[in-house]
């Protein structure tokens, strides 16, 4: 019989000793691959096209899939990474220009830059379902409290302009549109932080400087907007209030503070390097400088705790887009409490759903954080204090169903509870 605890050790040793990253090469037209605690690098894991026209961009990877968005060849590259093979193209149509990609509420959603339409792919059949009118351009897009915010960015590629920039707002359960929210100047990626998302407007790379926009998922409408400068394009956001932002030409790393806006880092200080793609994981910076678009571009890890640099990855020309392969284990509950000494108190337990718990350790035991994991091994949430609001790391409210919280000191692990989330 499985015991519970050994299945979590060994998830949470996996977790902090490594993982896969996968990158998109646009000019090499190829997937590679780096494996963080090995270091081995496969600059060309999968070819993306042999088309010399073709240009994958951005990417999503769903438990062994990637899948990847190929621009000029109209198609979206379904990707099996345990053989590294292409495994299915889906077509979406002539002029379509897919460009951005996610996932939510069981689908695919692509943006089609040359058409203006969102595409609704489900995930089962690997088709296209639907198709919803967006704004003008659009490009990237965000699943966040069951809503597809779309970007808009205005671009008009038969003169290089831009017109006011949008972003769109969607019901992902029935494709409807909700609002339509107008923005700075070629509004492009979005982050979640504290239930607030943050756009990165590129401007027009000649005289509009870039901005962030904040968007209240409320109300939908832009409460602030913090003048950046530069040309931001990739966001991502650290659990402690920092949000990176990389700019799109010449790459360079910003940083400013969720909460204040105040600018923390600037690309000119030369504390992180690269930009044109970024992600977060596990206290981890990624962050791609595609360089000249000619030679093979580098990947910079950085660990945020101390904002040194852990490791560089050459991978293949014209990096877009950098993506963490969340590894996912089947942990069967068999009712067998965790054979570990200290007892962690979750309350409420079970919980309403969008409610919090509270966990608490006997005196003389400090946690200096909890982590939640769901019923497939996957970390969602990390919890700094000794309450959980019930959501994930993107910010969405978790659904009913059942929990683990491991009560973390450093890289021990105290204690383990089972938690179940009830509607």
């Amino acid at each position: 019989m499985k015991q519970f605890s050994i299945a979590l050790l060994m998830l949470v040793s996996a977790v902090l000793f490594g993982y896969d990253f996968y990158v998109v090469n646009s000019e090499s037209q190829t997937l590679s691959s780096v494996d963080t605690e090995s270091g081995i690098i496969d600059p060309d894991f999968a070819v993306l096209s042999n088309a010399p026209y073709a240009a994958p961009n951005y990417m999503a990877i769903l438990d062994d899939t990637a899948y990847v968005t190929v621009t000029y060849e109209n198609r979206l590259e379904v990707v099996e990474l345990s053989s590294n093979r292409v495994r299915n193209s889906i077509y979406l149509g002539d002029n379509v220009l897919p460009y951005g990609v996610c996932s939510g509420e069981g689908y695919l959603w692509v943006t089609g830059s040359g058409d203006n339409h969102l595409y609704q792919i489900d995930l089962e059949s690997e088709e296209v379902v639907n198709s919803i009118a967006t704004g003008t351009y659009p490009q990237s897009l965000l699943y966040f409290d069951g809503k597809i915010y779309v970007s808009n960015t205005g671009f008009n590629p038969s003169n290089y302009s831009y017109s006011p920039g949008t972003v769109s707002v969607f019901d992902a359960s029935d494709c409807s549109l909700i609002t339509t929210i107008d923005t700075d100047l070629n509004p492009q990626s979005m982050a979640v932080y504290n239930d607030m998302i943050h756009l990165s407007c590129t401007g027009n790379y000649i005289d509009v400087a870039g901005k962030i926009d904040l968007i209240d998922p409320q109300t939908n409408v832009v409460t602030e907007t913090l003048n950046l400068g530069g040309t931001p394009k990739s966001i991502a956001c650290f659990e402690d209030g920092r949000m990176f932002v990389g700019n799109a030409w010449p790459a360079g790393v910003y940083v400013y503070n969720a909460e204040t806006l105040d600018v923390l880092v600037e690309p000119n200080d030369g504390i992180f390097l690269g930009g044109n793609a970024l992600t977060i994981y596990n206290g981890e910076l990624l962050s791609v400088d595609a360089g000249d678009y000619i030679s093979n571009s580098d990947v910079y890890r950085y660990e945020l705790e101390n904002d040194s640099l852990l490791n560089t990855y050459e991978v293949a020309v014209g990096a877009t887009d950098v993506v963490v392969k969340v590894e996912t284990s089947s942990i069967q509950d068999e009712g067998i409490e965790p054979n570990l000494p200290i007892a962690l108190q979750a309350w409420p337990n079970p919980a309403r759903y969008g409610s919090s718990i509270s966990f608490s350790l006997p005196e003389g035991t400090n946690a200096d954080r909890y982590i939640i994991y769901d019923v497939r091994g996957r970390r969602i949430a990390n919890v700094h204090g000794n309450t959980w609001d019930g959501r994930d790391v993107n910010g969405k409210q978790t659904g009913s169903g059942i929990y683990f919280c491991a009560a973390m000191n450093e890289s021990k692990t105290l204690s383990v509870r089972k938690i179940t989330i009830v509607r």
